[in-house]
């Protein structure tokens, strides 16, 4: 479990990080918080993001760059194998991530 979360970890990040330099240097941010209580965890990542973000009918967003949706593959991959259940949501000039899952 440990492994595929790294790996998710690192597509997630790596995505706020892309999106991240698009924005003025003075308004970048990237916030990462996850939680652990019990059997339940709980991820957070958000990152400043002034651009219109266009989600598919799962709610995940999209990308018509090539070579680009390798985060969404892995996150799709994740929620399936561990149950997981991911929201992405866009207001107040942040794209924030959310993921809730069992372990």
């Amino acid at each position: 479990e440990e492994h595929d979360f790294s790996i998710l970890l690192s597509n997630l990040l790596e995505n706020a990080i892309h999106a991240s330099e698009h924005e003025p240097e003075d308004s970048r941010a990237i916030s990462i918080r996850v939680r652990h209580r019990g059997i339940a965890c709980v991820m957070e990542i958000a990152n400043r993001s002034g651009a219109r973000i266009s989600f598919d009918e799962d709610g995940l967003p999209v990308t018509r760059r090539r070579g680009h949706g390798l985060g969404m593959a892995s996150l799709s991959a994740f929620m399936e194998k561990y149950g997981a259940y991911a929201d992405f949501t866009q207001e107040d000039g942040w794209l924030r991530f959310t993921m809730y899952w069992e372990v």
